[in-house]
């Protein structure tokens, strides 16, 4: 038994247990004696173990203290004990046990160690008291604390409360989160978190509020988490105990800072607003609910006052428009009222001026709200756009209608509501060699040519006649019921008739001719577009033919720009694919029978077939189309040349063929004179051969500096298809002309016609007296060549001497030669 187990001085005199018991029952617990190591068998233990544990006193006499004790919490209690022991203290401690119906009991034990004489530890003594009661208040306690101060976390405004010594303060997680600063961190006080600027006034308001009692209210800028200064409303109330004191302050703030903000920007904004009106540029007047006056500023006062003479308020203000107008300003005024919003008109105030008006309703609440007329002064707005309107349809260069009008005035004639089924022309005129008077001349003197062009369609257009410039020299005109193309003849005599007067400018003599493209609606056209092309292939087609002169559209034209499409797409590829190749035909000295050189001539591969140049003849009059075949053709023959020189192969020279187009490029002789010096080819070597055309056509200023360059570099020129151009014999005197080649048009028929016979014996007689050789084209029989011969011929090309063949054959035909030569010596 467990009193069996007490010291034996407990058990002394019957008396003083009785008395030991007696104390015992008073204690608010159970004593114990135990041993000194868990589990801690008892030796003693107090009556009411029985009520603490639900175990009968001989069931705790059967355990340990320690098997009541929950697992998780021995190894805490064991080291307190062993602490305590260590330190000769006493130890505090609080856990559960588990009694025996299941459920939990929190107990508080206190005790020590009783040492023995020589002062070590022989057991402990202490007192276990139930405190589960007390535990549970406190769980309660702390559970509706935590779900305050949760509550409080989760309100907008910063939550605090503080003892009135400032020292038990509490601040929830939005104070945290608005200043950054942890709730027990102590080492800031609360004021230095305020603007310097606020902390006196502050203070001052919460120590009357400490001192009087009175609920405390304060705005101050507060310091944010991001470091700026943020406006916040701070309130709080006192909490009193039974005799009235303060025991207590709780309170809120509140982020206001763009409350203020607003508030003071507001009244900034009525402050400006107030200078605004005053410094307006416009005419701001405000009209009560009857339309009269109640304010105007000075903008107002000076543009209507002096017109009528009397001051502005009070006056109806539709009285101040001008009476053409006065109805419709009332009603958009009107309008404003019943509808609310806001109207925008304008009205010509004075011959000349106009005003820009918006009507905006204020006082909307009001049944007839009250209005603001701003009116601004527009007059140089709407002048500027009347001149853009102006200009946005007609050239500033002739003041002709421009391109985007003749669109409209075609839309209106052929699909517009004004459009009736009347016949009319459209010509498409382009001025004949404008670049070159632009390039000789200047500009100046290309605009003074088209202005006197403009003029004379001018003179020779009128009624329902339209005639508007499209752009550089391109103009148009319409020209309404005309079905004949006698009409349009008669027109083009009369305008060649006023283009042929002198016209001087800047001490130059100008010339001008047109070419130009007629088609009719709606027989050459049904459409606004088809009418266009139509036209168009007309003008190409005026152009083609050498310019100055008209060409009224046809079918075939159709065709023939199908088919020009056709060859422009199909050289492009050539040209992309690398198709290009250059043939050489033999050229021979007919005194000697033996090579002379050869001409180069344009091929291209399809395939297996070798095409003819009169397949992409059209890529010759292309601008770009034509350069690229001419570079390609450069090319290849400089790299055959080298191949051939490199072979031992004396091949003569290859003469090359300039097209107009590559004598555009102003840098063509020096192109081709660098490209030679590149590869090591000698002047000889390379011939450039021209026809007439290239005299004649646009750029021809650039074709005679090429070929004095071409010249003076040692490079050989040829005119070539001598006698089919104009004014031949000025050519060879004006330009650097060494080799004359007759047409093959002139060989042909030489045996049996007369004339031609005597052009080419005129022909080859005039190269002898200028010392220029004669070369003949197109020899294809002996008899053509015995007597080109007996005229004193220089040079033949034709297939009597061999087709034109590629590159890789030139020596072996060069050999051939040789040898025939060899054999018949």
């Amino acid at each position: 038994m467990i009193e069996d187990r007490l010291h034996p001085a407990i058990h002394g005199d019957r008396d003083d247990a009785r008395s030991f018991h007696s104390i015992l029952a008073c204690l608010n617990g159970l004593f114990y004696r135990s041993e000194l190591r868990a589990p801690w068998r008892f030796s003693f233990l107090s009556e009411g173990g029985d009520t603490l544990t639900g175990y009968s006193r001989e069931e705790l006499d059967a355990t340990s203290w320690g098997n009541l004790i929950l697992p998780e919490y021995m190894s805490e209690i064991d080291a307190s004990v062993e602490a305590a022991i260590a330190a000769e203290a006493r130890f505090e401690i609080t856990y559960p046990i588990r009694h025996k119906d299941g459920t939990l009991r929190w107990v508080a034990e206190q005790g020590h160690a009783i040492r023995d004489a020589d002062g070590q530890p022989i057991f402990l003594e202490g007192i276990i008291s139930d405190v589960t009661a007390a535990r549970q208040a406190e769980d309660v306690e702390r559970t509706a604390s935590a779900q305050w101060r949760k509550m409080l976390d989760t309100i907008p405004q910063m939550a605090w409360s503080m003892s009135p010594d400032g020292r038990e303060a509490f601040y929830n997680e939005r104070w945290v989160d608005f200043t950054g600063r942890l709730i027990n961190d102590g080492s800031i006080l609360r004021l230095d978190l305020i603007h310097p600027d606020d902390r006196d006034s502050a203070h001052e308001s919460w120590t009357l509020s400490v001192r009087s009692g009175t609920p405390y209210q304060a705005r101050y800028r507060l310091i944010h988490r991001s470091g700026e200064f943020r406006w916040v409303l701070s309130r709080a109330l006192p909490e009193r105990d039974e005799t009235g004191t303060i025991r207590r302050w709780y309170g809120t703030c509140t982020d206001i800072h763009e409350q203020v903000l607003a508030v003071d920007e507001a009244a900034s904004a009525r402050d400006f607003a107030a200078r605004l009106l005053g410094a307006a540029p416009d005419a701001l007047l405000l009209l009560d609910g009857t339309g009269h006056v109640t304010f105007c500023n000075d903008v107002a006062e000076k543009a209507l006052a002096g017109r009528w003479q009397r001051s502005l308020l009070g006056s109806f203000w539709a009285d101040l428009v001008p009476y053409a107008v006065r109805r419709s300003a009332w009603r958009a005024a009107a309008r404003a009222w019943r509808t609310g919003e806001k109207i925008r008109f304008t009205v010509e105030h004075s011959r000349g001026r106009w005003w820009d008006v918006i009507a905006t309703p204020v006082d909307a609440s009001q049944t007839r709200p009250r209005l603001l007329v701003t009116a601004r002064d527009v007059s140089d707005q709407k002048h500027a756009e009347q001149k853009a309107r102006w200009a946005a349809g007609h050239d500033t260069l002739t003041d002709l209608p421009n391109r985007a009008l003749l669109q409209q005035r075609l839309d209106a004639e052929v699909v517009g509501e004004t459009a009736s089924d009347r016949p009319f022309a459209l010509l498409l005129l382009d001025v004949d060699d404008f670049k070159r008077t632009n390039d000789t001349l200047g500009h100046d003197a290309g605009d003074a040519l088209l202005i006197a062009l403009a003029g004379h369609l001018r003179a020779i257009t009128g009624g329902d006649d339209m005639v508007a410039r499209l752009g550089g020299d391109e103009f148009a005109v319409i020209l309404p019921d005309v079905t004949e193309a006698e009409a349009l003849l008669d027109f083009s005599r009369r305008l060649a008739a006023a283009m042929r007067l002198p016209f001087l400018h800047d001490g130059n003599l100008l010339e001008c001719r047109a070419s130009i493209g007629a088609a009719l609606f709606p027989d050459h056209g049904a459409s606004k577009s088809d009418l266009l092309k139509s036209a168009d292939l007309a003008l190409y087609a005026a152009k083609a033919m050498g310019g100055g002169t008209l060409r009224i559209f046809e079918p075939g034209l159709r065709d023939a720009f199908h088919q020009r499409s056709v060859m422009l797409k199909t050289g492009k590829h050539a040209i992309d694919a690398a198709l290009v190749v250059p043939f050489y035909q033999p050229k021979i000295d007919l005194q000697t029978g033996l090579f002379a050189g050869f001409e180069a001539l344009l091929r291209w591969r399809d395939g297996a077939r070798i095409r003819t140049p009169d397949t992409i003849a059209a890529c010759f009059d292309d601008p770009v189309l034509a350069v690229e075949l001419g570079d390609r053709m450069i090319e290849q023959v400089i790299r055959d040349i080298g191949a051939w020189r490199a072979g031992g192969t004396e091949f003569g020279h290859v003469a090359l063929n300039a097209s107009p187009a590559e004598f555009r490029h102003d840098d063509f002789a020096e192109r081709l004179l660098g490209r030679m010096r590149q590869h090591g080819l000698d002047p000889g070597d390379i011939q450039v051969e021209v026809t007439e055309s290239v005299f004649l056509g646009r750029g021809a200023e650039y074709v005679e500096r090429a070929l004095n360059t071409l010249a003076a570099g040692g490079i050989g020129i040829a005119l070539d298809d001598f006698g089919t151009g104009y004014a031949s014999l000025s050519h060879l005197k004006r330009f650097p002309v060494d080799v004359i080649k007759i047409d093959r048009s002139f060989v042909t028929d030489l045996q049996c016609d007369e004339n031609d016979g005597a052009i080419v014996d005129a022909v080859i007689g005039l190269g002898r007296s200028l010392r220029k050789q004669v070369v003949a084209e197109g020899i294809e029989t002996r008899a053509q060549h015995d007597l080109l011969v007996a005229l004193g011929c220089h040079v033949g090309q034709g297939f009597l001497y061999g087709r034109p063949m590629p590159a890789d054959q030139v020596p072996a035909a060069l050999r051939a030669e040789r040898d025939a030569w060899r054999s018949a010596a």
